[in-house]
């Protein structure tokens, strides 16, 4: 052509980035995610692995929602478990709704690093440095809660606060004394350490919270606190190990309850079922939200007696137990050198007792977002330190309804690319209806 056209093209995506709290997944795994279940597992809600899922069954499992995974969905036992095989599972997989490999990872808002490590910090104290308004600040459980118990060698410091307040109001000791203690122990087989715990007793936290007047004077009137942040960092040697655990936890506050630690959590009996009916059921309609986020979560039938936790697990007969609660834990990762296999989803809660015959019941969530740091004894085979109990697992449906989310709920970023839009020529602004 004998002349220049001044014309220029140009295309538009629109594309939005979209919170989503991480409790609406059944199961969300920032690691590898595992499922060899030997039992029927129906899967009742959306499954996201941001690496790769081996399925390795041995009965048939049901995905009954969407399943996604930044990897591949692999029909073998992860390399490395001592069971590997490379024969096709007994058991069945069931997909009755969309399955999807290679889709974007779905991430912590903490910044540009979101390594395991660093994800686990949202479990650590924040550094003094730390602005509660960084991103990583505001995933913070430190941070977002409205109790905050610290417990040392020598003293318990404890602080009621609004959540990501810079401000806290110092609570004494003699006055946390009756819902708080420190001078329990029992045995971890699993561990093969003594555990010696900060105990909460989750029965008087309501009553506690509305006579406590440092508390009502900073949550306001009637509010009983629904996040507690426990660290126990006492001096301990190489065979103790430093944890919480929650007892009488059947009803808990009326606001629901989260309780955040980065050590080894222990829950003791059931827990937010206070409708003795729905023991054992799906039925989470007097439930409140609640979450439990540790290093890793043991589950303690109600007939657990410490006296008897150095013994052969033969002689701790469990009790059928009922958890509705979201869980948020570590676990330790199936490995090739040693060959480990990390217990899979399945076995997220841990367990001690002889549970032969005796069922436990999980209505919640169950996320894994980093390796155990503190309770990193790999799992063994029944027989070791426990006998299974038949599982019953569900997702519990009520964290479908934001109102309904568990105090204190990370929520994931995930980037929605939609249409492409044409944009006229010689345009520099994109309109605002793109």
């Amino acid at each position: 052509m004998g002349s220049s056209y001044n014309i220029i093209g140009a295309v538009c995506q629109d594309v939005q980035v979209a919170s989503i709290p991480i409790f609406q997944f059944a199961i969300f795994y920032g690691l590898d995610l595992e499922i060899n279940t030997m039992t029927t597992m129906n899967v009742n809600g959306r499954v996201h692995c941001n690496g790769n899922i081996y399925t390795y069954p041995g009965a048939t499992v049901t995905f009954k929602g969407t399943v996604t995974s930044v990897g591949d969905i692999i029909k073998t036992r992860k390399p490395g478990d001592p069971a590997y095989s490379s024969s096709p599972p007994s058991g069945q997989l069931v997909y009755q709704q969309q399955k999807e490999t290679g889709v974007a990872a779905l991430t912590l808002p903490i910044g540009t690093n979101n390594t395991p490590a660093a994800i686990r910090k949202v479990l650590e104290i924040p550094p003094a440095s730390e602005a509660i308004n960084s991103g990583m600040g505001q995933q913070r459980y430190f941070n977002k809660a409205e109790l905050n118990i610290l417990v040392t060698n020598n003293t318990v410091s404890v602080a009621a606060k609004t959540p990501l307040s810079a401000t806290s109001s110092a609570i004494p000791w003699a006055e946390i004394a009756p819902l708080v203690s420190t001078n329990k122990s029992f045995t971890d087989q699993r561990e093969g350490k003594s555990v010696e715990v900060t105990e909460i007793d989750v029965s008087k936290i309501q009553s506690w919270s509305l006579t406590n007047a440092t508390v009502q004077s900073v949550l306001g009137p009637g509010k009983p606190v629904n996040l507690i942040y426990v660290a126990d960092s006492r001096s301990t040697t190489s065979s103790q190990l430093d944890a919480v655990r929650l007892v009488n936890g059947q009803t808990l506050p009326s606001r629901g309850l989260t309780v955040a630690t980065p050590n080894p959590l222990y829950v003791l009996g059931h827990f937010n079922q206070p409708t003795s009916p729905h023991l054992g059921t799906t039925n989470t309609s007097n439930a409140k939200p609640a979450s439990l986020v540790s290093d890793a979560l043991t589950i303690l039938s109600g007939t657990w007696n410490d006296s008897q936790s150095a013994g052969s697990y033969s002689s701790r007969d469990a009790s059928d137990t009922t958890v509705n609660a979201a869980i948020l834990s570590g676990i330790v990762e199936t490995t090739n050198s040693p060959a480990i296999y990390s217990g899979g989803v399945h076995n997220l809660g841990r367990f001690l007792e002889d549970w032969k015959y005796r069922t436990i019941t999980i209505n919640g969530s169950m996320v894994v977002l980093f390796p155990s740091a503190q309770a990193t004894q790999p799992f063994q085979q029944p027989g070791a330190y426990y006998y299974p109990p038949a599982r019953n697992l569900a997702f519990d449906l009520n964290y479908l309804d934001i109102t309904k989310q568990p105090p204190g709920t990370p929520e994931i970023r995930a980037l929605i690319r939609n249409s492409w839009t044409l944009v006229p020529p010689n345009t520099t602004e994109i309109a605002s209806s793109y």
